[in-house]
This record gives C-alpha cells, sequence and structure tokens, in this order.
C-alpha cells in the first residue's frame, strides 16, 4: 500500500511540473511577449536594415535613430534631419505620431534612407523585439539594434 501511494505521489509531482504557465497558445508553443511601452522607452535604437538590406549612412554622425524617452516622447535622426513626435503602441502595432522635422537638403542616398524611415515609422507597422533587436513591419521593414546612451 506504501508503494502505490509512494509511486501516486511521485506521478503528481512529475505531472505538475509539466502544467501550462499560461504563456502558452492552444497549440502548446510559446506565446511571444507582447512589447510594452516600458521595453521602448528610455531607449536608443539605431537602423541597421531596411528589407534586410544593412545601411551604410555616408556620415556616422547621421545613423538613423530613434530614442524613445519618458512619457513615449520620441527623438532621433531619420538618416538626414533630426526629428521628433510622440511613440505610439497599439497592441503589437507602433508608429510615431505628429513627427516633427527638420529640413535639412543632404545627399541622395542618405535621402532616400529618410523617406523610408519616416514613412514606416509615421504609419503603423508590427512591432517585434528579440533580444537587442526590435524590428518595425510595415509597407517597408526596419531592423533596430539597441544602442543606448553610454556615460
Amino acid at each position: 500500500m506504501n508503494n502505490k501511494l509512494l509511486l501516486a505521489s511521485a506521478l503528481s509531482f512529475a505531472l505538475m511540473g509539466c502544467a501550462s504557465t499560461g504563456d502558452e497558445s492552444p497549440q502548446g508553443v510559446l506565446a511571444e511577449k507582447p512589447v510594452t511601452e516600458a521595453d521602448l522607452m528610455h531607449h536608443n535604437w539605431d537602423l541597421i536594415a531596411i528589407d534586410g538590406v544593412e545601411i551604410t549612412p555616408d556620415n556616422q554622425a547621421r545613423v538613423p535613430r530613434i530614442e524613445i524617452g519618458e512619457a513615449m516622447n520620441s527623438n532621433g535622426m531619420n538618416g538626414c534631419n533630426n526629428f521628433m513626435g510622440l511613440a505610439e503602441l497599439n497592441g503589437d502595432q507602433f508608429r510615431i505620431n505628429n513627427m516633427l522635422s527638420t529640413m535639412q537638403a543632404c545627399a541622395e542616398k542618405d535621402m532616400a534612407i529618410e523617406v523610408t524611415f519616416s514613412r514606416v515609422l509615421s504609419d503603423w507597422s508590427t512591432i517585434s523585439l528579440d533580444g537587442n533587436t526590435m524590428t518595425l513591419e510595415g509597407e517597408q521593414t526596419l531592423l533596430f539594434r539597441l544602442n543606448d546612451w553610454k556615460y
């Protein structure tokens, strides 16, 4: 009798280890953690690729980047000009609302990056985070690398 009770107890504990944590989809695959404002705020993201093609700005000071600060206020460099606006997150959708930008003339290559960067950020795009990378998928796909300020 004691052996049956011991076996039943051991089996119960073993099955408890297989219990769902609630992070699984109905198919048993771990669901991706949704991006939150806290994940984005107080970080600086450098653009590293557009549609899978690595970008190489002529001037390192013009690396397209986005910094998201307190209350989702954002600013950065869009490849040619500085910008600012209010970042918005709605589920897995992200955009910069009311984007304002300086209006400098720049090299054609930098202007082409700026147009794509600004359009994707201004429109709703699907956002995902994977470690130190952020992806925005809209009309085109932007890939960013986390590059927080070093003091």
